[in-house]
Order: structure tokens, then sequence, then C-alpha cells
């Protein structure tokens, strides 16, 4: 059975084409940039050995990322704050630096969150999904009292959830907990974010198979966990919190957040219904991949930076000898090698 990742869905979303030559053909830029990819999972990697399962928290966070991170050599970019003149630029910072004191100013923020009770963290999933044609078929059945048809599985979805904690200061509500470590924080497109409705079912699914929640019992909340890659100003701050100049008062421009837990919340006829939508998605990149539909291309103006096969696609557009730039530009690279049988999570740390 194929198996379906939710990056994947993004890229099909997003441009049939380029689906297809990530996920059908498996190609990647031979000169692959991967600095905000490993930036975020070091990020992952030092925030998972912190919050293991129960009330209690493991290593410190900082002091993984400085272990792991000790030959990294990158930058990134990070927004920097002229406070003469309030103008914000964002510049290249050291990225081994950045992450140690992004660390150190979240556990001053959240302390150890004595409030979560750890599940789940970091473990990678597999749940089939079902076709959703059977799953109509099968309720039109149950409303008019007749057998349920048998349902078959049309993809395996994978996975890796970040975090699943029980919150005690939510009156244990069952929450997933997406860390992101981003440039800049936005939280206006996550009502309707694709990832959120299937990663609650799928949470909610794996924890009742473990015994870890109750029949009646969900994963309702998924908090995005924002770090933005900025640090401090190297300034006083007053008991509000406030960013103080040099005279004692407030900063007229304060930065933006650095930190920020943003929940939204899915009811069982909003995860329930993502089923489906994963379903309906899968059907259609198998029209794609058995050539009952054409691939098409959905060209914007953010291509040129925001699609690793941007130059590809001119050739191909232009009826030029696409098949050779692929051999010189791309290699070929398994996209679901990590959900392998016995394959280690890259977001888990190995026995050494």
């Amino acid at each position: 059975m194929r198996q379906l990742r939710n990056s994947e869905r993004t890229d099909f979303r997003r441009c049939p084409q380029r689906w297809h030559w990530r996920y059908g053909e498996h190609l990647v830029p031979i000169q692959f940039s991967t600095g905000p990819l490993v930036f975020g999972t070091f990020g992952h990697l030092a925030l998972a050995e912190h919050y293991i399962p129960g009330s209690k928290r493991g290593a410190n966070p900082v002091e993984t990322w400085d272990k792991l991170t000790k030959d990294y050599i990158d930058a990134c970019k990070s927004e920097l704050t002229n406070y003469i003149d309030d103008d914000v630029e964002m510049t290249w910072v050291d990225a081994r630096s950045l992450g140690h004191d992004m660390l150190v100013n979240y556990l001053e923020f959240y302390g150890n969150d004595p409030q979560w009770d750890v599940l789940w963290t970091e473990q990678p999933f597999r749940q089939n999904v079902p076709n959703p044609r059977d799953l109509a078929k099968a309720a039109a059945a149950k409303a008019e009292g007749r057998p349920a048809p048998a349902i078959r599985a049309i993809r395996q979805y994978v996975g890796t959830l970040d975090l699943i904690v029980r919150d005690h200061d939510a009156n244990g509500r069952i929450r997933y907990v997406d860390h992101k470590f981003m440039k800049a924080i936005t939280v206006n497109h996550l009502s309707i974010d694709s990832q959120n409705g299937g990663y609650l079912a799928v949470g909610t699914h794996q924890l009742r198979q473990l015994g870890l929640l109750g029949p009646e019992e969900a994963v309702r909340d998924l908090v995005y966990n924002f770090l933005r890659k900025s640090r401090y100003p190297d300034k006083p701050r007053n008991e509000f919190g406030e960013w103080l100049n040099k005279d004692g008062t407030p900063m007229k421009r304060q930065p933006s957040a650095f930190f920020l837990r943003h929940v939204v919340t899915k009811t069982a006829a909003e995860r329930n219904s993502q089923i489906y939508h994963i379903g309906d998605e899968a059907i259609a990149m198998d029209a794609f991949l058995t050539g009952k539909l054409n691939l098409y291309k959905n060209p914007t103006r953010d291509c040129s930076w925001d699609c690793s096969f941007f130059t590809l696609c001119q050739v191909h557009e232009s009826g030029g000898n696409h098949e050779e730039v692929k051999r010189a530009m791309f290699r070929k690279e398994d996209p679901y090698a990590e959900y392998a049988e016995n394959a280690v999570s890259p977001k888990r740390l190995g026995e050494d």
C-alpha cells in the first residue's frame, strides 16, 4: 500500500506537477538546501528529550541543542530591530548560537510546563486511510438498517506527532502540541490548516490503541508551539514584560512575540471530515499516477522562490530537454524512507 505524508498533501494541493516530481519520481535537487529544515530538526530533538513521558521533564533542551550542534555551521535569517528609528529588517546570524539563545529564553518564558502530563513524544505513526466511498456506503447502509460493506484502505498515512499532553491547566484536555521554529509567527490560516484535523484524529486513534486514552476521550486541541528565530533585545524589561529605553520608558515599538502557543480546537465531526479529505486526495493522486488524469501545473508568483523545481519547470514548459535537466540537477531520494520498517525517525536521538 502506498504511503502518504502530510507534506505530500501540501505539495499536491500546491501543484500536481511539483508533487509528481517529488513523490512520483522521487526527485530532489542535488544542491538541495536544508538549512531551515536542519535547524527545526535539531530543535525538535532538543524538545523531545525534554518532554519525556510523564509529569517530570527530561534533559535540558539547551544542553541537548549544544551537544547536537557542536559541529553545525550554518546561518539563519533573524529579525533585527534598529531601536533608534524602529526599523525592522532581516539579517543573517549564526544558527547554532541563535538556537541556544532561543531555548534559554523558551525555558525562561514557560518554565518546565508542570501543567503538562506527557502521553506521547516524537513518535512516528502509521494509520490506514479508509476509502471515502466505502465510508459513505457504510454510512448509508447503517442509516437504512442494512449490513455495512467492507471498508478498504486506500493509503497508509504516516507522520510524526511531536507531543501529546494532558493539560491540567485546561481541565485535563488532551492536546497535540506541534513545535514550530519560524522566522515569523502567523496564525490567521491555522483554523483551516489541513494538518490539524488529520493529526488530531490519528492521535486519538493511536493513543486509544495504546490504552492511554479512554473510549470517550479524544485529542481535541492542537497547540501550535511557536518559537520565533530571534534573540531578545539587549535591553531591560519592566514588570509587565515591556522592553525599556535607556531612560526607563517603554520602547515605542515593542518586538513581535518571541513565543506563542496558539490553540485550534476541532469537533469530532471536523476531525472525522479530515479522514474523508485525506482519502479524497489519495483517490485524486491515484488518478494522476495511473494516467486517468493528466498532470497540470499551478504557477504562481511564488514559484521562483518556493519551488525546488522552478528551473526544471521552465525547461519543461518551453519544450526543452527536461529529462537532461533532471539528470544534471536532481538525484533520487525516497520521500518515505524515514517511515520504513525499523527506520529511525530523524526527530529522535539514537542510542549514541
